[in-house]
């Protein structure tokens, strides 16, 4: 729905656009529209007239983003994330073509319909007078007023675009940057598979067993581990069991926890810190006392068996409780970055009776670019088992990225589109100032022989541009106000009405404004006095 509103008022943008141009112009063939009526036209023919060549122009402009719409068809779902529904579905079909077909004519309508309503009004003997093309400052007559109007509602479209593409793309750089409990930068991820997934899960071990080893006497490996279910994976584990009261008349405590069952230097490979205690060690074996780490979050949530120390009855495996031997600090994992931590413990696969139930994902810290190391792995791979191989190989930072991909999305698209709105608008506000300057060369050819220097002229014309920009400006931060709640569920780490956000896109606009409005200045301040007299 949010993007759907961008593209409508993308699509408001440049209609305004055109219909600003099609009024100047249309005031430019004033004379002519006089000569057709003096011979005979009434007002509906010429509406008619002006409607027509609207349209035409209008299916032009809708052919030709047809065409580009069939051309960037193939390429559109590899840019979309991986997880994004109907992918396949994508495609210029009928309904498709009809659908843009009908916006094409109500755009052309719109554009073309106060053109056509002004050639309906058409005074025969002001627009045949001589010098009555002779335009006026904006704001002056009501076809500047109009055209004022439009280029004010362009700008105004423009703000609620770009406050809304600066705020997902400060939330995007925000969910970037934040803290997920682990170094994501020089880590290989790689999932062992087997044929069929036909290993055993001691099989399976024993294979992820000799890759580690081959990997760990590497000068470029600085730490490898493998764990059941890795960070931003496509699935968790989690488990769910019953803890004594702490007092006779207290209830038992229902624990839900996440699982994971990982090996020595998994922590270290992934950069994880730790709060208390100790991580695994070779010591911890399958003959030694079965211990477990626990996250922060579960050390607070189940403050009765999360401290060190303590013993927790993981009872989906048969042995004795397991001691709680250290306690490390939260990961972000498949929760979303806004929702809550949720606790886990780790298990060493040396302790767990059952071994490695799923297909183990390795960990490689390394010294260098992580993927040069990837022919390397498939080779170790390959001479544990011939029959094995790896899947799913990304470094890291790629698989936040990843994680990242519809956030980047929805930026990048409404970025572009803010993009296209402002450079429109930016456009819009040049062609208007021009046609200004040309319509009132009398004007400032008066202002300049009574006195006026090149610079009060400059600042005449650009001090339209500002005033035409701030009062768009001001109408869009009202509309961006109220639209922007619509953002906040996609926004992290930045309020839908950041002042810093609220205060920059008006700064922006007005920035471009006066760079729009600078030639047209520039032009008018050299208008020659006595040609300018002369000429009209």
């Amino acid at each position: 729905l949010v993007l759907l509103v961008a593209v409508g008022l993308l699509l408001a943008t440049a209609t305004a656009n055109i219909a600003g141009v099609q009024l100047a112009r249309a005031a430019t063939r004033r004379r002519e529209m006089a000569v057709r009526s003096a011979l005979g036209a009434g007002g509906s023919r010429l509406a008619r007239q002006t409607l027509v060549e609207n349209l035409l122009l209008g299916l032009a402009g809708g052919a030709v983003g047809l065409l580009l719409a069939l051309v960037s068809e193939r390429a559109l779902p590899s840019l979309l994330p991986a997880d994004f529904p109907r992918v396949s579905d994508i495609a210029v079909s009928t309904p498709v073509f009809f659908f843009a077909l009908g916006v094409t004519l109500v755009a052309s309508v719109v554009f073309g319909m106060v053109p056509a309503l002004q050639a309906r009004r058409i005074n025969l003997v002001v627009s045949l007078t001589a010098g009555a093309a002779s335009g006026s400052a904006l704001g002056r007559s009501r076809t500047s007023r109009a055209r004022a109007l439009i280029m004010g509602a362009q700008v105004g479209v423009a703000c609620v675009l770009l406050v809304g593409a600066s705020l997902l793309i400060r939330s995007f750089i925000a969910m970037a940057a934040v803290d997920r409990g682990y170094e994501a930068s020089s880590v290989l991820t790689a999932r062992l598979a087997s044929p069929g997934g036909l290993f055993t899960s001691q099989r399976r071990a024993a294979v992820a067993t000799a890759v580690l080893d081959a990997l760990r006497v590497r000068p470029d490996v600085a730490q490898a581990a493998f764990t059941s279910v890795l960070p931003l994976g496509p699935s968790d584990s989690t488990m769910t069991f019953s803890i004594p009261p702490a007092t006779s008349a207290g209830e038992q405590i229902q624990v839900t926890t996440g699982i994971r069952v990982i090996s020595p230097g998994y922590f270290e490979a992934m950069g994880m810190q730790l709060r208390e205690g100790r991580f695994f060690g070779p010591a911890d074996s399958a003959n030694s006392q079965p211990v477990l780490v626990v996250n922060r979050a579960f050390a607070e949530k189940y403050a009765s068996i999360g401290r060190i120390g303590q013993k927790v009855p993981v009872t989906m495996y048969e042995r004795d409780a397991w001691q709680v031997a250290g306690i490390v600090e939260n990961i972000r994992t498949r929760s979303g970055l806004t929702e809550p931590v949720l606790p886990e413990m780790f298990l060493v696969h040396t302790q767990v009776p059952t071994g490695l139930g799923s297909e183990p994902t390795f960990v490689i810290r390394t010294n260098r670019d992580p993927e040069l190391l990837i022919g390397t792995l498939r080779q170790i791979v390959t001479r544990a088992d011939p029959s094995a191989t790896i899947e799913s190989v990304m470094t890291m930072e790629q698989r936040v990225m990843e994680s990242l991909s519809r956030p980047r999305l929805y930026a990048l698209v409404l970025g572009g589109f803010a993009g296209f709105a402002l450079l429109i608008a930016g456009v819009g506000l040049f062609g208007v100032l021009s046609y200004s300057v040309t319509q009132r060369s009398r004007e400032l050819g008066v202002r300049a022989a009574l006195g006026a220097r090149p610079l009060d002229i400059v600042r005449l014309v650009v001090r339209e541009g500002l005033v035409i920009t701030l009062g768009g400006a001001v109408l869009g931060l009202g509309t961006a106000v109220v639209l922007t709640r619509w953002l906040a569920s996609f926004l992290f780490g930045v309020a839908a009405h950041d002042i810093v956000t609220f205060a920059t896109v008006p700064a922006v606009l007005l920035a471009v404004a006066a760079v729009a409005s600078f030639v047209p200045a520039l032009r008018a301040a050299r208008v020659d006095p006595l040609r300018a007299l002369r000429a009209n």
